[in-house]
């Protein structure tokens, strides 16, 4: 068994039926394996046998059990082992698993660090680029939005010295996703673009091997950039395109990643039924393969969708049942913008005072840890936190909005900026100044794409009400 798992390792990561023979093989790597590791058996047999047998549980999904078997393979290492390549796939694999089973725990740092180490004492510049890649993923995930920036940064040094354009794709979809979470959309689209015309077309093979489809995250993370400079029309074909591709790869790591920043598209632009399709399909591809952190997810975004909806009251307790269970599994990449739903929840429930501390709080982390992306979105939510708390005519509340632009501004986030463009002409015609248009006018004019989203509803809304438009 161990003879034949090998071979098919030793095979093309090219070929999408690569582990077509081993799956049908299941029950007896099973059998092998639950041996090998018995009172009877043979450790000697039973590690490299676990590292034979993980990307076969990978390729089916099966992280739970690919967790398992790794963890027991690693925990009774030999000597011999230790350093190569047998302990290089224990540990990168155990990494991969853990993260997406159990959550973002140190062992599943420590193991994908351990990993990383071994690959670069071999000198085995492709298994470093696969672990900088699952190191970046972790650190995004649990809010570390610096250090998967550094990991980017690694990348890039690595795909330079194998010299090949998909691993120059690799890690420059990884700095893409970095740039945009860190709020530079511009050099993001760049990054990503290039990720994108330099990536081999998405493969089973090559996504069970990299642990996820970095062309697929970079057309979904392109998706998300293009929206918030102010494409939405692209931003939503993308993203269709972009979902799609993944269905057809049949790896639901992949898919979720797709459906997760497919639903902040829907959400942004107010595409509300089919924001809910796509829950539908996250929470239940989670829960069927066990992915603790996002069934956890599944929660926060439905309580983010009732918020857009307008509803308060219970929906915010499900906002706050995720945003507990994703902290506790220390999933922070989502837990912004559950903050912004739940402040806004807040704000509808007249409780505005709550909304204000959460957002301070959230608003000071964000600056800390360089999730920069949703700035301009904290302060102008705070704006409305403290109209609602204060009054409209407290002074800080214009300086927000000002804040909020300015923020949109450098980030070449055109998005964010017509939001806060909508919300201070709205405050300045509360207070009947003749200038409460102009900077709405102005932001709104720039656009080309978009007209059938909620936020150029709205603008337009305001501009047809203020000339006396039926």
């Amino acid at each position: 068994m161990l003879e034949s798992l090998q071979a098919s390792e030793a095979g093309s990561a090219d070929r999408d039926d690569r582990w077509a023979d081993v799956s049908s093989q299941l029950g007896n790597i099973r059998s092998a394996l639950d041996w090998s590791f018995g009172r009877e058996g043979d450790l000697t047999l039973a590690v490299p046998l676990a590292a034979a047998s993980a990307p076969g549980f990978l390729n089916l999904s099966l992280l739970v059990e690919c967790r398992t078997w790794c963890a027991r393979a690693a925990a009774h290492l030999q000597d011999q082992y230790r350093g190569g390549p047998v302990e290089l796939e224990l540990q990168a694999a155990l990494g991969l698993s853990l993260m997406f089973t159990r959550g973002n725990s140190d062992a599943a740092d420590k193991a994908l660090r351990r990993a990383l180490e071994v690959a670069a004492g071999l000198g085995d510049h492709w298994n470093q680029l696969r672990l900088l890649g699952r190191l970046h993923i972790f650190h995004e995930r649990i809010g570390d939005f610096r250090t998967a920036l550094d990991w980017a940064a690694m990348a890039v040094e690595v795909a330079g010295m194998i010299g090949e354009p998909e691993a120059v794709a690799v890690a420059a979809s990884l700095s893409g996703v970095s740039h945009h979470l860190a709020g530079d959309q511009t050099l993001a689209r760049h990054e990503l673009e290039q990720a994108l015309r330099l990536s081999l077309p998405s493969e089973r093979g090559r996504t069970i091997y990299y642990g996820f489809d970095h062309r697929n995250r970079s057309g979904i993370a392109l998706a998300r950039t293009l929206w918030m400079q102010g494409y939405a029309d692209r931003a939503r074909r993308i993203a269709a395109e972009t979902l799609r591709e993944a269905g057809r790869l049949e790896h639901p790591v992949t898919r979720c990643i797709a459906l997760i920043w497919t639903l902040s598209i829907h959400l942004w632009t107010g595409d509300l039924d089919e924001a809910e399709v796509a829950l539908e399909a996250f929470a239940k591809l989670a829960s069927v393969n066990a992915f603790g952190p996002y069934i956890a997810a599944s929660g926060g975004f439905r309580g983010e969708l009732a918020v857009e909806r307008g509803h308060g009251g219970e929906p915010l307790g499900w906002i706050e049942e995720s945003l507990a269970r994703l902290h506790a599994a220390r999933y922070e990449l989502l837990t912004t913008s559950f903050s912004i739903a739940l402040s806004r929840g807040l704000v509808l429930d007249h409780r505005p005072g709550e909304a204000l501390d959460l957002l301070n709080g959230v608003i000071d982390q964000c600056r800390s840890n360089g999730e920069l992306l949703f700035m301009p979105e904290l302060l102008r939510i705070k704006a409305a936190a403290l109209a609602a708390n204060a009054g409209r005519d407290a002074p800080e509340v214009e300086t927000l909005l000002h804040d909020a632009a300015a923020w949109s501004r450098r980030q070449g986030a055109r998005a964010w900026e017509l939001r806060a463009a909508i919300d201070l002409a709205r405050l300045r015609l509360a207070h009947g100044r003749d200038d409460a248009f102009a900077d709405l006018e102005t932001v709104l004019s720039a656009f080309s794409e978009g007209a059938d989203t909620a936020d150029h509803h709205a603008a337009r809304q305001l501009l047809n009400d203020s000339r006396g438009a039926p």
